[in-house]
């Protein structure tokens, strides 16, 4: 083995850090504890996701569905039991699809539809009651408006995204990289 290369747990040959300094060597050694990698980013935004998913799916599912079941004649507990298992659905969803990068046209659509219409509808919901409490009206805004029209846009925009990645050759879970 050449004196300037090394190799790494997987055997693949790297340039070594030997002649580089003493800040190249401490990079590489906290890239390789995984500090710098992007795993530990990586988590806190796919929690970041799951979690405002989590709270719109409750509070959509809980409001519009409640209201639902209760014209339905149905007790009141049904709607938070319904709330319960329709937030805890979508959260496992989420976090297995936001595991990989390499997502088919439905995953990247039913992904994009749900994250965004989850940020919103936690929008057009919270924010009237921020801005002007007094309004009564204020969380249809949310439930009626923003969600829908973000679950549009982000359904529009997976499909998009999909149709880029595919354009630029990589490969999806559906069909290997041309």
């Amino acid at each position: 083995m050449p004196h300037d290369c090394a190799s790494d747990r997987t055997g693949r040959r790297r340039p070594s850090a030997r002649g580089r300094g003493r800040a190249y060597a401490r990079g590489l050694a906290a890239r390789q504890r995984g500090l710098l990698n992007g795993t530990a980013m990586r988590s806190l935004f796919r929690l970041f996701v799951a979690f405002v998913c989590a709270v719109a799916t409750y509070y959509f599912t809980y409001w519009f569905g409640g209201a639902l079941l209760g014209i339905a004649g149905l007790p009141a507990w049904t709607a938070f039991v319904v709330a319960v298992l329709a937030t805890v659905l979508v959260v496992r969803y989420v976090w297995r699809q936001t595991q990989t990068l390499h997502a088919g046209l439905a995953t990247s659509v039913l992904l994009g539809a749900l994250v965004t219409g989850a940020v919103a509808f936690s929008i057009g919901f919270f924010s009237p009651m921020i801005f002007t409490p007094g309004a009564n009206q204020g969380p249809l805004l949310g439930i009626f408006i923003t969600g829908p029209l973000g679950v549009i846009v982000g359904a529009v925009g997976g499909a998009l995204y999909w149709s880029v990645r595919k354009r630029r050759g990589v490969a999806t879970d559906d069909e290997p990289a041309a």
